[in-house]
Formats: C-alpha cells, sequence, structure tokens
C-alpha cells in the first residue's frame, strides 16, 4: 500500500512538471509566434514551427492534466476499496437461511420453513420440522 503511494505521488509530481513545462513552452513560442507574425515580410515557416511547438506544449498541458486526474481517480478508488474491506471486516454477511416447502403432517398444508429448524405451521399450529 505504501508503495503505491509513492509510486502515485511521484507520477503526480511528474505530471505536475509536465504541465508547468507544457504552459511555459506554450506561453513561450505562442508569443514568439505573434511576434514573427508582426514582421514586416512575415516569415511563415517561423511563424508555423513557432505554433507547431506551442501546440505541443498545450499537448503537454493537457496530457499532464489527465495524468493528475488519473492518479486522483486512482487513489479515490484504492481508498474505497480499503474502506469497503474495512467495513466487511466490521459486520461480515449474515449466514444466509435455506427455506424448503413441506406438507404439515397434521393438516397438509404446504408450509415453507427454514431447513433443519422447527417451526409452527401456520394453518393448525402444530410443529413441524424443516
Amino acid at each position: 500500500m505504501a508503495r503505491n503511494k509513492v509510486v502515485g505521488a511521484v507520477s503526480v509530481i511528474g505530471a505536475k512538471i509536465q504541465r508547468a513545462i507544457g504552459w511555459f513552452v506554450a506561453i513561450l513560442f505562442g508569443a514568439v509566434g505573434i511576434d514573427f507574425l508582426q514582421d514586416d515580410p512575415v516569415d511563415m515557416a517561423c511563424v508555423i514551427l513557432s505554433f507547431a511547438v506551442m501546440t505541443a506544449g498545450i499537448i503537454g498541458i493537457i496530457r499532464g492534466t489527465k495524468k493528475i486526474k488519473n492518479a486522483k481517480i486512482a487513489e479515490l478508488e484504492e481508498a474505497k476499496a480499503e474502506a469497503e474491506a474495512a467495513f466487511r471486516a466490521k459486520n461480515p454477511e449474515p449466514p444466509k437461511i435455506t427455506y424448503v416447502v413441506i406438507d404439515c403432517p397434521s393438516c397438509g398444508g404446504d408450509i415453507k420453513v427454514p431447513k433443519g429448524q422447527v417451526s409452527i405451521c401456520e394453518y393448525c399450529g402444530s410443529q413441524v420440522q424443516g
């Protein structure tokens, strides 16, 4: 459990770094691309290259955000599984009762009784063994 939390924390840190670098690259190369657009003879190759690198930065932001989101979901699922296991340990399921349908030996009525237990016929009041 502790190892998974450490791996998850390292993954989140890496994703945050990826997202921060993505923001830096997107802003820097977006500004550079806009600057290239303001030149008198517009150099389209530089503009396209700047916007392509800016797009790569945006993709880095998106991927980093998804990694953080997935790590949080995994952490919540693990906490939910731990809570369910603790609940089951404290509250075990009650044993299931198997019922059988028998004919009352006194009145002949069909009675549903727990298997292996003595019950009272609901029609005549005599005791019957399940």
